[in-house]
């Protein structure tokens, strides 16, 4: 017996959009908060990516012991740690 296949909708409430903006962690290894930003990035579902500051030495002067921070690549707004889920609820969401 053949079965129907069921056709889904994509909308935007059951599809990730490409307009998503991607948030950049900055970060250096062996950073503790910077894992528990990680945990909070991943617990929100969202697409990020880690930049080790201590690749580049401009970062590395710019953010310091600033570390860690989020950045909203596509409109540069920042969020430097600590902040909880609710602050960065406030920030992603812009």
């Amino acid at each position: 017996m053949l079965r129907k296949l069921e056709r889904r909708s994509v909308t935007c409430q059951n599809a990730r959009m490409k307009t998503d903006p991607e948030v950049i962690l900055y970060s250096r290894p062996g950073c503790h908060l910077c894992e528990v930003v990680a945990g909070m990035l991943d617990a929100r579902g969202l697409r990020w990516r880690e930049v080790d500051i201590d690749g580049d030495p401009e970062l590395a002067e710019r953010y310091g012991l600033l570390i860690p921070v989020l950045r909203i690549e596509n409109t540069a707004r920042e969020l430097r740690f600590p902040f909880d889920a609710e602050r960065l609820a406030q920030f992603l969401d812009g």
